[in-house]
């Protein structure tokens, strides 16, 4: 590779350091969604997203994984757990095989209220993207692929405890 290109794409990679947190710190700006359903959290909502597309994304459902999923210690996802199942939003279900392990499980008004929320969020993103031509949504849409799959690569590869020079 040469030094210009080289060059661009640091650019880019710190471009992306730079504006993607961004877009994380947008969504959790809004500590708590006032609903039809009650007042919920952002951490409930998250783990209420994952647990609604969970079959697709290969997560196991127990308490202990959600807590390494969102690498978090294991008394706080307690914690969002038990407001969830407190509100019918949730619940848990012994493992046939294993009775010591919980399975947790979205319920239908976990469903609807996760639903009414993202539904927000989408709004409000539409509302930005309106800058966008008609034209270049294809083009967007293959391009938060591609940063979908660099997100799954960081992920797996973990940054290191120290930094290398």
């Amino acid at each position: 590779m040469g030094d210009e290109q080289e060059a661009a794409r640091r650019l880019v990679a710190l471009r992306m350091v730079q504006v993607l947190p961004g877009f994380g710190t947008w969504a959790s700006s809004i500590r708590d969604f006032e609903t039809p359903f009650g007042r919920v959290g952002l951490r409930q909502l998250s783990i209420l997203y994952l647990m609604r597309y969970a079959p697709a994304s290969g997560v196991d459902l127990t308490p202990r994984a959600l807590s390494q999923t969102f690498d978090i210690q294991p008394s706080v996802i307690t914690r969002s757990l038990a407001r969830l199942e407190e509100h019918g939003f949730i619940e848990r279900i012994k493992d046939p095989v294993d009775r010591r392990v919980a399975r947790l499980s979205i319920t239908e008004k976990g469903c609807e209220v996760s639903i009414y929320v993202e539904e927000l969020f989408v709004r409000e993103m539409l509302k930005s993207i309106e800058i966008i031509g008609d034209d270049r949504i294809g083009e967007l849409s293959a391009w938060i692929e591609t940063l979908s799959q660099i997100r799954d690569d960081l992920k797996s590869r973990r940054m290191p405890d120290t930094a290398e020079a």
